[in-house]
């Protein structure tokens, strides 16, 4: 009897989890891929996120493509809407430690990013460690179609984002951006490159950037950036439109006290913008300087400007920031007489820096 009775718990114990195997399973599936259950999720979302969501419409499941209409989400730190929202991933990639997004689309959307009540804190040099995600991470295709960051005080808009475009992917520990574009307002702006996760966090950036300015016409900047993020950035670009300029540089330690140096090249600018004609004008500039608790900058260099009402004049300048005041200890002004094709020299300002 005792061995019968045994038996019969048992039975009925495997029964038991056998059905609470399947309720969970037909319950996961209920929640995870079908539209019902993706309602529930935002229901949920909406009580425990602390953010309002509201859509007209939701298609789709969480598994695999949802599609959200005149989407509403309103909370403490911003406000966002958008007429139409897709997500597209494919959820079968997580077997392959994979999490891989196909398409996000946002049409017609309107971000307001509210001012925090926190005071801010000093912020203090930090370090980056070596990052390994247990997964990948395949983003194939986002696409933004008219965005507009409003200011949530004034109700204006600051920037307008036509269109942008963004394909990524993170595979052991390396960052590659496929395509990062984005144009609005006079803007078009491309990016290319990758950077690792780990050791100094070596990267390499490509930019390519063309700005239509009904003032000063279009300018296009051709801009790389090498090294390691932890060590040493070098910089590089090349512009032509409202100046011709070439500009190359470096910066030390950006994560903690960060140095730089600059030189900067303009030549061929267009000075009928600014209603003086037949007038030319180069400069050639070096800036190096470093940021801790205040900037320490500083600039010298040579500009070069020639007008029929002043002739050829070359400025020669040597100053100092140090977050509070611009010190000038050495400027030069030469005027060149061309008629009679003589330099005179005339130092019009020379402020010699207090070193007590």
């Amino acid at each position: 009897m005792v061995r019968s009775f045994n038996n019969d718990r048992e039975r009925y114990s495997l029964f038991i989890i056998l059905l609470l195997s399947v309720g969970l399973i037909g319950g996961g599936y209920y929640f995870l891929n079908t539209n019902a259950g993706l309602q529930q999720a935002i229901s949920l979302a909406n009580r425990y996120s602390g953010y309002e969501i509201t859509a007209d419409s939701i298609g789709g499941e969480l598994l695999g493509k949802t599609e959200l209409n005149n989407l509403s989400v309103k909370g403490k730190a911003l406000n966002f809407s958008s007429d139409n929202v897709v997500l597209d991933w494919e959820s079968g990639a997580l077997f392959d430690k994979s999490v891989t997004v196909k398409a996000i689309s946002l049409k017609n959307g309107v971000i307001e990013l509210k001012p925090s009540d926190e005071n801010k804190a000093e912020s203090k040099p930090f370090d980056l460690t070596d990052i390994e995600l247990p997964f990948n991470v395949r983003l194939e295709d986002l696409l933004i179609e008219n965005l507009t960051f409003r200011n949530p005080i004034t109700q204006q808009a600051d920037f307008v984002i036509d269109r942008m475009q963004v394909g990524i992917d993170y595979v052991g520990q390396v960052g590659k951006i496929k395509t990062f574009t984005v144009q609005g307002q006079g803007l078009d702006l491309s990016l290319t490159g990758q950077i690792e996760t780990r050791g100094n966090y070596p990267l390499s950036l490509k930019n390519s950037t063309q700005y239509k300015s009904q003032a000063y016409g279009d300018e296009i900047v051709s801009m790389s950036i090498d090294g390691e993020l932890k060590n040493e950035l070098k910089l590089s670009a090349i512009g032509k439109g409202l100046s011709d300029f070439t500009l190359n540089g470096s910066v030390n330690s950006l994560l903690s006290s960060p140095s730089f140096a600059t030189d900067l090249s303009l030549h061929n600018v267009n000075t009928s913008v600014f209603g003086l004609i037949d007038t030319t004008a180069e400069a050639n500039i070096q800036t190096s300087g470093q940021l801790d608790k205040t900037l320490q900058l500083n600039s010298k260099g040579e500009i070069d400007y020639y007008s029929p009402e002043t002739d050829k004049v070359k400025v020669t300048f040597d100053s100092d920031f140090d977050g509070d005041q611009v010190i000038i200890p050495a400027l030069d002004i030469d005027f060149l007489t061309a008629k009679q094709k003589l330099t005179h020299k005339l130092i019009l300002l020379s402020l010699q820096k207090n070193c007590s």
